[in-house]
């Protein structure tokens, strides 16, 4: 057991769900108080009316896409409130769609009790959560390079979609490779690799360059 400091906020509409989380959080995450809530709407109105809201998980239906504006909105008003999606779709595009949005956690409804406070400790630490799916090879382009300039993603391999994605979020190259289950010497492998093929020097030139693009 550990401690979540701050008030949670927990959003879905449905209740069976709502109350599993509301009986994890109080009885294996110590929150001393638990504020639930049904829509979207009702999430920004409390994030709104409580400043002391540190954590919010919200229960979003597939596909992910159509909540990325939403969801980069709440990022913008409210940085200091770490965000968790939980959702039943466990497919890769709708995991990096809601890392890509700002998530801080992107839990899917099939995770064990054991996994969801992993991942609810990483978030409270300031860490992000990825989900063990994503260390699966995709066998499809996913769309984690939409970012790049076309002339600089057309050679990216899938795995470094998925690295350039996470760099992007902040992640260091040691939590990428707890995230996607590789090594951090391959990470590493896969960071220069990306280097290269964006015409930078260093790690953190990558998410500079990408960034001087958009703007």
């Amino acid at each position: 057991m550990f401690s979540l400091s701050g008030v949670t906020l927990v959003a879905s509409d449905q209740e069976w769900y709502r109350q599993y989380l509301v009986a994890l959080l109080k009885s294996e995450c110590g929150s001393a108080e638990v504020i639930e809530r049904t829509s979207f709407d009702q999430v920004l109105t409390a994030l709104g009316d409580r400043s002391d809201i540190a954590m919010a998980i919200l229960d979003l239906p597939s596909p992910m896409t159509r909540h990325r504006s939403r969801l980069r909105g709440l990022r913008t008003r409210f940085p200091l409130v770490r965000v968790a999606i939980a959702a039943s779709s466990d497919d890769r595009t709708d995991i990096l769609a809601a890392l890509q949005a700002g998530a801080h956690a992107y839990l899917p409804k099939s995770l064990g009790t054991a996994e969801m406070l992993q991942a609810l400790r990483a978030v409270s630490q300031g860490e992000i959560f990825v989900p063990a799916v994503m260390s699966v090879l995709p066998s499809r382009t996913d769309e984690s390079s939409r970012s790049l300039p076309e002339d600089r993603k057309t050679e990216l391999t899938s795995r470094q979609k998925d690295v350039l994605l996470l760099i992007q979020r902040g992640m260091r190259n040691k939590e990428i490779a707890q995230a996607l289950n590789l090594s951090e010497n391959t990470i590493n492998f896969y960071a220069h690799a990306l280097c290269r093929k964006i015409g930078v020097r260093k790690r953190e030139d990558i998410v500079a360059s990408i960034n001087a693009v958009k703007h």
